[in-house]
C-alpha cells in the first residue's frame, strides 16, 4: 500500500510541477508577447524618462535628417510634443509590435511581412532594411506638434510642410529568434497536456484523496498568488529602478489581464484546501475506525483488554 501511496504522490507532484511550466509560459504568451498587449503598453512605455528621451532622440534625428539647418532646441521642442501625438503613439505601438514579430515569428523588415503601419524599406539600396514607423503618420505627428508650438510663438514655420526622414531601428539589430519560440512553446504545450494526465493519474491512483485535493489546491493558491504579484508589484520594483528597467517594468505592466484569474486561482485554492482538510480529517477517522481495539487470542477471537489490578 505504501509504493502505491508513493507513486501516486510522484505522478501529482510531477504533473503539477509541468502544469506550473506550462502556466508560466501561457501568462508570457498572454501578456509580454501578445501584439495586442505590447500595443496596449506603448503609453506607459512612454511614461517611463529612459524610454522616452530614447524615441524624442530617434524624432529628433529624423527632424535634422529632413533639415539639416533647424536649431538644435527647435529640433527638440518638437520632437518632444510629437512624441505626445496620439498619432504618433499608433505608429509607434505598431513598429512595437513589427519588432516583436520579427523576434517571434521571424516576420523580415519589408514590405511583405510587416504590419501596414509599418514601412521597413531601406534608404537606399546599399542601406540594411529598417524597421520604420509609419512615415506618413510621423510626418503628420510633426506637422501637428510644429503647429501647436507656432501657436505658442515658435519659430517652426519650416516644418509645416518638410517631410521628416525615417524614425526606427535597423532591421539587423532585432534578432530572429521564431524557431527557438516555436520550439519552446511546443515543449510548453506538451508539458502542459502531460502535466494534466499525470495529476488525473495521481489523484486516481492514490487512496489519500484528501490530501491529494489539498496538493492540489495549494498549487493553484500559491501559483495565482505569483502570478497576481508578478504582474502587479514587480512592474512597480523596476519602475523604481529606474532607466531600461522602468521600460521593462512598463511592458511587463501590459499583463493587468491576469489579475482576474490569478485571484480566480487564489479563491479557488484557498476554498480547496478547506475541502481537503475537511475530507482527509474524515479520512484519518475512518482509518482508526477501522483498527481493532482489543487483541486476539491464538484461535483468531478477539478478546478485551483490561487493566492490570
Amino acid at each position: 500500500m505504501s509504493v502505491h501511496l508513493h507513486r501516486g504522490t510522484s505522478l501529482l507532484v510531477a504533473g503539477l510541477a509541468l502544469l506550473a511550466l506550462a502556466f508560466v509560459g501561457w501568462t508570457l504568451e498572454s501578456t509580454i508577447l501578445s501584439p495586442t498587449a505590447l500595443a496596449r503598453s506603448t503609453p506607459a512605455l512612454l511614461a517611463q524618462p529612459t524610454a522616452r528621451a530614447a524615441t524624442v532622440r530617434s524624432v529628433e534625428r529624423g527632424i535634422t535628417a529632413s533639415l539639416p539647418a533647424i536649431a538644435p532646441e527647435t529640433a527638440q521642442a518638437v520632437a518632444e510634443a510629437t512624441v505626445d501625438d496620439p498619432g504618433f503613439r499608433t505608429a509607434l505601438a505598431a513598429g512595437i509590435v513589427a519588432v516583436r514579430d520579427r523576434v517571434v515569428r521571424g516576420t523580415p523588415p519589408d514590405h511583405l511581412g510587416t504590419p501596414r503601419a509599418v514601412d521597413a524599406s531601406p534608404d537606399t539600396p546599399d542601406d540594411p532594411a529598417r524597421f520604420t514607423l509609419d512615415p506618413t503618420a510621423t510626418t503628420a505627428a510633426v506637422h501637428a506638434a510644429a503647429a501647436r508650438l507656432a501657436s505658442e510663438g515658435r519659430p517652426v514655420d519650416a516644418l509645416a510642410t518638410a517631410v521628416i526622414g525615417p524614425v526606427g531601428i535597423p532591421g539587423d539589430a532585432v534578432p530572429d529568434l521564431h524557431e527557438q519560440f516555436r520550439a519552446l512553446q511546443v515543449v510548453l504545450r506538451v508539458a502542459g497536456y502531460l502535466g494534466l494526465v499525470l495529476v488525473v493519474l495521481g489523484f486516481a491512483t492514490t487512496r489519500r484523496r484528501g490530501r491529494a485535493l489539498g496538493r492540489i489546491a495549494r498549487w493553484a493558491f500559491f501559483t495565482g498568488a505569483a502570478t497576481f504579484l508578478a504582474y502587479r508589484a514587480l512592474p512597480q520594483l523596476l519602475e523604481w529602478g529606474g532607466g531600461w528597467w522602468g521600460g521593462a517594468g512598463a511592458l511587463v505592466r501590459a499583463g493587468d489581464a491576469m489579475t482576474t484569474p490569478a485571484l480566480i486561482l487564489v479563491l479557488a485554492g484557498g476554498l480547496g484546501m478547506l475541502v481537503a482538510r475537511t475530507w482527509e480529517r474524515r479520512e484519518r477517522l475512518h482509518a482508526l475506525a477501522a483498527v481493532p481495539v482489543g487483541g486476539s487470542t491464538r484461535r483468531g477471537r478477539e478478546r478485551p483488554w483490561h487493566p492490570v489490578v
